[in-house]
C-alpha cells in the first residue's frame, strides 16, 4: 500500500476531481481538491452517463442518490425528420435489470452527489482556488494559486477539463484543436414546453440526423421543472467565429437555428425556442497525448484526452481514470509505477474508443443509408454495449 507524507493535491472540482479524492480516500489515502469557481452551481448542461461510468458510481456506494435524480434510459432511438425510426436494433435497447444501464443526467446533480460524499467522508474541497503555476521536486510537488496562496502535496492530479491549466503547465507544447463541428447544450422546463411537451412522455433517448448534423433529446431527471435536454451537433471544417456563438443574441440565434427543423415533423423548433438553457459553442480535443503523466503530475478526464460528444462517453471516462489512477496509487509504493501502470492499461482501450467514434462519424457523414442498412448496428453495439467496466478491487 502506497504511504503518503503529505495529501494529493487534486485540481479541478468536477465529476472526475471529486471521484478521484473519493477513490483515494477508500484507499486511505489524504487528498484536497482545488476548484477554481467560487461556488458549485447549476451551470453547465446535461450528458449521457455510460454504464462504464454508471459502474463507476456504484463503486462509490451511491447508485441509489444516482437514479434519485437522473433518467434511465433502456433504448436509443435514431430517427429521421418525419420522426420515423430509422434503424431497429437490438444495439439499440437495454435490459433495465442489467449491470448494462445507461443514464442522462445534469452536470451539477452528478457533481452534488459526489461533493455530498466528500463531505460526510471529511475531504476538504477549496474554492476560489485557480492554479498559476507548480514546481515539483524529487519528494514533492507545491501548486500555486492567483490568491497568493500555495499547497504542497506527495503528488498532484490534473482533473482542471479541456481547458486544463495543469496540462499546459506540464506539457506546454500540447494544444487544442478545433475537432470540425460545433454544437449547441440545451435546457427546457416543463411549464415553457408548449406542443414540445410531448417529449416529456418518452422515456427513450432520440437522436434526429439529417445532412450533416444531428439533434438529441433524452430527460434528465424523474421530477424536476427543468428536466428536458438536448444537443445539437453540425459538422464544420471552420470554427464559428465568436460573433456567431458565445456573442450573438441568444434569442436571434434560438430563431436560426429554429429554422432548420421547421420541416421537421416533431416539434423541435417549439422546444429550442422554449429552452431556458442554451449554450453554445466549437467543439475542440486535446488530440491524443503520449505521456499521462510528468513527474509528480498526472492527468485525468478531458485534461487528458477529450472526447467526442457523439460517443457519449466523456463522463464515464473521466470517472474511469480517476477509479483507476486511484487505484494504482493504492497498489504500488513508488508513484512512478503508479503512472506507468495507469497510462499502460488505459491508453490502448481509451485509444480504441475514440477511433470507434471517429469511424462512426466518418460513417454517418459519409453516407448515412448505407451507416444505417449496414454498418450502423455493428458501429452502435461496439460503442454502446461492447466496452468493458474498470472495478476498484
Amino acid at each position: 500500500m502506497n504511504k503518503m507524507n503529505k495529501p494529493v493535491v487534486i485540481i479541478g472540482g468536477g465529476t472526475g476531481g471529486l471521484a478521484m479524492a473519493l477513490f483515494l480516500e477508500k484507499a486511505d489515502i489524504k487528498s484536497e481538491v482545488f476548484e477554481q469557481a467560487p461556488a458549485f452551481t447549476k451551470a453547465g448542461a446535461s450528458y449521457l452517463v455510460h454504464a462504464k461510468g454508471v459502474h463507476v458510481i456504484s463503486e462509490l456506494g451511491l447508485e441509489d442518490e444516482l437514479t434519485q435524480v437522473s433518467h434511465p434510459l433502456t433504448e436509443y432511438r435514431l430517427k429521421d425528420s418525419d420522426g420515423s425510426d430509422m434503424l431497429d436494433s437490438d444495439a439499440l435497447r437495454v435490459d433495465p435489470s442489467s449491470d448494462d444501464s445507461f443514464i442522462y443526467i445534469a452536470r451539477h446533480e452528478l457533481v452534488n452527489i459526489l461533493y455530498e460524499e466528500t463531505k460526510r467522508k471529511g475531504i476538504t474541497v477549496h474554492f476560489s482556488k485557480k492554479l498559476t503555476n507548480l514546481e515539483q521536486t524529487k519528494d514533492s510537488v507545491t501548486a500555486y494559486f492567483d490568491d497568493g496562496t500555495e499547497y504542497e502535496g506527495d503528488l498532484l492530479i490534473g482533473a482542471d477539463g479541456i481547458h486544463s491549466r495543469t496540462r499546459e503547465l506540464i506539457f506546454p507544447h500540447e494544444y487544442l484543436r478545433y475537432n470540425n463541428k460545433w454544437a449547441v447544450f440545451g435546457m427546457a422546463s416543463e411549464g415553457d414546453l408548449e406542443e414540445a411537451s410531448m417529449f416529456l412522455e418518452q422515456e427513450h433517448i432520440s437522436s434526429y440526423f439529417k445532412d450533416n448534423f444531428n439533434f438529441t433529446i433524452s430527460k434528465h431527471h424523474p421530477t424536476a421543472e427543468e428536466r428536458l435536454s438536448w444537443i445539437f451537433i453540425e459538422l464544420q471544417d471552420r470554427k464559428k467565429p465568436k460573433s456567431e456563438l458565445e456573442y450573438k443574441p441568444v434569442d436571434e440565434f434560438k430563431q436560426d437555428l429554429a429554422d432548420r427543423f421547421k420541416d421537421f415533423k416533431e416539434p423541435i423548433s417549439e422546444l429550442i425556442q422554449n429552452s431556458g438553457t442554451f449554450f453554445p459553442t466549437n467543439v475542440f480535443n486535446i488530440g491524443s497525448l503520449e505521456r499521462f503523466s510528468k513527474g509528480r503530475v498526472a492527468l485525468i478526464g478531458d485534461a487528458l484526452q477529450t472526447t467526442d460528444p457523439l460517443s457519449g462517453l466523456g463522463a464515464s471516462l473521466s470517472l474511469e481514470d480517476a477509479l483507476y489512477l486511484a487505484k494504482m496509487i493504492r497498489d504500488h509504493v513508488d508513484h512512478e509505477d503508479a503512472f506507468y501502470y495507469y497510462e499502460y492499461d488505459r491508453k490502448d482501450s481509451v485509444r480504441k474508443i475514440h477511433d470507434k467514434t471517429l469511424e462512426m462519424e466518418q460513417s454517418i457523414s459519409k453516407d448515412l443509408d448505407h451507416f444505417i442498412d449496414s454498418t450502423g448496428e455493428d458501429q452502435l453495439k461496439s460503442i454502446l454495449l461492447d466496452l468493458p467496466k474498470v472495478y476498484w478491487k
